[in-house]
């Protein structure tokens, strides 16, 4: 009769093939096994001291042989239910390994149904952890869409410290290959998305700002003051003149361009000229006003000026004959 078994090949089976099975099993696995190789040697042993004993040994047929007739009937008797009780026996044992057998296929079942659940939730917990993962996506690119409708309207604070270049952080060992390239592909799109904000508003300011400095040429150069700046150290040099000149003082702007201040100005004036423009440019943006002689091929002009610094540049609006001047021109 084979045995089942060992306990060490019990243990090791436990250890390596199924680390989910119990301790408390596996001890009662090796207590049945204890339990039925005892009951084979006891049956080992009812069976093996001679001739099966539930056998009957052969009569007497002398009549002499009586007295021995009778003693192996009695013999025989004994040996009869000596038999009968190990048929009883051997019964009882083999009901025990059928509990035993049903047992062990109870624990199984109640093994994998547990197996069963585990699944389950893990199961459960990707789909939640999915679901998380999507609706924090949404969150990210309804933020984006926001700060876009932001953008229309002039007050986008793309270049704020307020950036969510990145999606929610989420522990890169939880997400699946797939879920990964998902990240970066949506990490690419808002990058490409706030680099085509960035250009669209960069170009939509330098329109802006072609067209107002376009209006601003368009005021200047209509204006009947004489309007000109002006480097701001101490040579005061011709940067810009406007069609004013000309047509007051019949003096061409491409004349002027290169040309120091004082050098149209009148010698006996020239002083208080020059004192006006330091105070000027010491006091930064504080307009300061002059009366004097303007000189220009062999005729004089009394001028009125306004001298003011602006952010790199020194900006005079000249008014010829204006309020405060003594007369038009001169010979």
């Amino acid at each position: 009769m084979t045995s089942g078994p060992s306990s060490s090949s019990l243990a090791s089976y436990a250890s390596s093939s199924n680390p989910g099975i119990e301790l408390g099993w596996v001890q009662q696995q090796q207590q049945q096994q204890q339990q039925q190789q005892g009951l084979f040697e006891a049956l080992a042993a009812a069976g093996g001291a001679g001739a099966p004993f539930f056998a009957l040994p052969p009569a007497a047929t002398a009549p002499h042989d009586a007295p021995l007739a009778a003693a192996a009937a009695a013999q025989g008797n004994v040996l009869q239910q000596g038999g009968v009780a190990a048929d009883g026996g051997v019964s009882a044992a083999r009901n025990f390994l059928l509990q035993q057998q049903q047992q062990q296929q109870l624990l199984q079942t109640q093994l994998l149904q547990k197996q069963f659940l585990q699944k389950q939730q893990e199961q459960q917990f990707l789909q939640l952890r999915s679901q998380q993962q999507q609706q924090q996506q949404q969150q990210h690119v309804a933020a984006w869409e926001d700060r876009e409708s932001a953008g229309e309207d002039g007050t986008s604070s793309w270049n704020s410290g307020n950036s969510i270049d990145d999606p929610p952080e989420v522990d890169n060992k939880l997400l699946t290959p797939e879920e990964r390239l998902e990240r970066n592909r949506i990490r690419n799109r808002d990058h490409s998305r706030r680099s085509r904000q960035r250009k669209k508003a960069l170009v939509e300011g330098m329109k802006n700002q072609v067209t107002e400095l376009g209006a601003y040429r368009m005021l200047v150069e209509q204006a009947h003051d004489l309007i000109s700046a002006h480097t701001t150290d101490d040579r005061t040099v011709f940067l810009y003149a406007s069609n004013a000149f000309q047509r007051a003082l019949g003096i061409r702007t491409e004349d002027l361009l290169g040309v120091q201040l004082i050098h149209l100005v009148h010698p006996d004036d020239a002083g208080r000229v020059t004192e006006a423009l330091r105070r000027a440019l010491l006091c930064n943006q504080v307009t300061q006003v002059v009366v004097y002689r303007l000189r220009h091929q062999q005729q004089e002009f009394t001028v009125e000026s306004s001298f003011r610094v602006v952010p790199t540049k020194l900006v005079a609006i000249t008014r010829v004959g204006g309020p405060g001047v003594a007369g038009g021109g001169g010979g």
